[in-house]
């Protein structure tokens, strides 16, 4: 979906409105440049996220940590978060995200209009183990911490939502 966004521009004297096409996720964040009454100029428009847009890349960023929270695997594909333990045979695997990661990323839009997040992801992993090592192999609990920065793009479709795929 394309729309016209329209910013207002001075022209010496005064001011005139220059219209520009864009996907309905972004939107002429700012101008640079003058023209002069009744001669040729040129104004470069800088395209940033619209508030829409805005809105669609939160709603797909919180649903992929939701989901990477709600993983039973100690190494969940997609997520900023993993703990390896090889040694272990893990279960009732629990991921808690703190607020701040559901509330921190940074959006970028590209020269060609893609749009890509970047964050850092702090949470914790509980889980029930049993070690492959041990002669008694009883199980026992454990938890561990961590701190993993993200990077990924977002995806938007025709009717304002977005698909957020991370490590991309």
């Amino acid at each position: 979906m394309v729309i016209n966004d329209t910013t207002s521009v001075p022209v010496f004297p005064g001011r005139t409105n220059v219209k520009a096409q864009v996907p309905a996720h972004l939107g002429v964040s700012s101008w640079n440049g003058t023209l002069a009454g009744g001669q040729r100029g040129d104004v470069t428009l800088r395209v940033g996220i619209s508030q829409a847009g805005d809105a669609a890349v939160q709603k797909a960023v919180l649903t992929s940590l939701d989901r990477c929270e709600r993983s039973t695997v100690l190494e969940p594909a997609g997520c900023p978060l993993g703990y390896s333990a090889y040694w272990i045979t893990a279960s009732d695997v629990r991921w808690t995200y703190t607020p701040k990661t559901r509330r921190s990323w940074a959006t970028e839009v590209d020269d060609d209009g893609s749009v890509r997040v970047s964050g850092t992801a702090e949470g914790t992993v509980s889980y029930t183990y049993t070690p492959s090592y041990a002669p008694s192999r009883q199980p026992s609990t454990d938890s561990d911490s961590g701190r993993a920065s993200y990077r990924g793009t977002i995806t938007f479709d025709g009717d304002g939502g977005a698909t957020f795929r991370m490590g991309s």
